[in-house]
């Protein structure tokens, strides 16, 4: 076998491999004793068709897959003994397969780039001192309360007010479609405008009266077939109720948890601390990374950067459509704008990820098993699942090298911002 290796720039390699002619007819050989075993064709018993039947029947399909199969393996063998490691799936060419003739793989492969990193001095950053206020504190005691509200009915006939909570029957009407009803529908929670476009058509109804109106559903309204719609709509006053807060005491901290409102205050105020401390270490890393991005040159491989570009295409989608999954959205479906600053960023993770990894490797960060449980545990923590969950499925989908890497890189970062500082 004959390989000839050329460098096309720093991160892709062709490979022109041409196997013998004794290796072609030993693969086509094995490929048809293996369809012989397999194939039935009348006049024949199973196993005994001969060669050159099946040749005649099925030798264009036969020497295609063995064709592809050959140089799969052929480049496998020939990356693993070169010690070349692609970022991205190979590109190959090949013809069909000859029986006593040469066959010619040529192979593009890209690769990592060399990163050099002459010196980490110089990087000016600053983690910015945070405080949590007074205001703040009460801001976010306050949204605990409204979730620990009530609501009362109102037992008096009257109209419904602004300040109120009205239940509601609604009823959608729209040319070409059926009916949409939903019951029991809040209308006036100061933390749910779900269902805000019906409080002009409910407002001063008393329960048991209707009206009828045109609105506009919200784009996130929950049956997607009438999301951004605007039609007619019939509201049904069924009840009214004001909302009923716990009193900010020492019996409300205890009911989520703490001894005294003070303790409650004191508990929260760390938690935001350590949240606004914790956000403003990240925009120091990631300055910090930036200007060190800005100062290291090196090729990229343009698929891997593509690739990454295509996944951060998905999250725009979803951000765009106001879903969790942007999936089916694709780089080119994007605005030209958009496309650009995505491409951007692709290319800044990418650069992002090799620096920090040549930084890991420098410096020989590794990964402790009590790193990966941590991480597993608040990935558990974050969706709600068991972290023997977290883990297996990380394991069966070999998700953990992917792990590893980010908790490498985390590690590399927070090595070098405390340098940083310490300078």
């Amino acid at each position: 076998m004959d390989v000839q290796v050329e460098e096309l720039s720093t991160v892709t390699t062709k490979l022109v491999i041409t196997v013998d002619a004794k290796t072609v007819d030993k693969k086509l050989e094995g490929a048809y004793a293996a369809l012989r075993k397999e194939v039935k064709l009348p006049g024949f018993r199973k196993g005994k068709v001969p060669r050159k039947v099946l040749e005649q029947r099925f030798g264009p399909d036969v020497s295609d897959q063995a064709a592809a199969e050959l140089a799969a393996k052929t480049l496998a063998g020939e990356l693993s003994q070169r010690e070349i490691d692609p970022v991205s799936e190979p590109e190959l060419e090949h013809g069909r397969l000859h029986r006593g003739r040469t066959f010619k793989i040529t192979a593009t492969v890209e690769v990592k780039p060399v990163v050099e990193i002459e010196g980490t001095e110089g990087l000016d950053v600053m983690v910015e001192p945070v405080e949590v206020s007074d205001a703040e504190l009460d801001e976010h005691l306050e949204a605990i309360r409204q979730q620990a509200r009530r609501i009362e009915p109102v037992s008096e006939q009257r109209a419904l007010l602004a300040t109120d909570v009205g239940l509601v029957t609604m009823v959608l009407k729209a040319e070409g479609k059926e009916d949409h009803r939903r019951e029991g529908m809040h209308v006036g929670l100061p933390d749910d405008a779900s269902a805000s476009f019906l409080s002009d058509l409910v407002l001063g109804l008393s329960p048991g009266e209707k009206r009828t109106g045109t609105v506009t559903l919200p784009p996130t309204y929950a049956a997607e077939e009438w999301a951004g719609m605007t039609c007619e709509a019939t509201a049904e006053l069924t009840g009214i109720g004001q909302i009923v807060l716990p009193e900010p005491n020492d019996e409300f901290a205890q009911r989520i948890g703490h001894e005294t409102l003070a303790g409650a205050r004191q508990d929260l105020h760390d938690q935001l601390l350590s949240v606004k401390q914790q956000r403003s270490r990240a925009r120091a890393e990631r300055q910090l990374v930036e200007q060190l991005v800005a100062r290291t040159s090196f090729e990229l491989p343009p698929k891997l950067v593509e690739q990454r570009a295509q996944v951060l295409a998905r999250a725009v989608g979803a951000e765009l459509l106001g879903k969790t999954s942007g999936e089916g959205t694709a780089l080119e479906d994007l605005a030209d704008d958009k496309r650009a600053d995505v491409m951007q960023e692709a290319e800044f993770s990418v650069r992002r990820e090799l620096i920090l990894e040549h930084l890991a490797d420098r410096d020989g960060i590794t990964v402790s098993d009590e790193d990966r449980m941590s991480r597993i545990e608040d990935i558990a923590k974050r969706t709600g699942q068991h972290p023997a969950t977290v883990r297996s499925y990380l394991v069966d989908s070999g998700g953990m090298d992917s792990l590893d890497d980010r908790i490498r890189e985390e590690k590399a970062v927070a090595q070098l911002l405390d340098q940083a500082i310490a300078n």
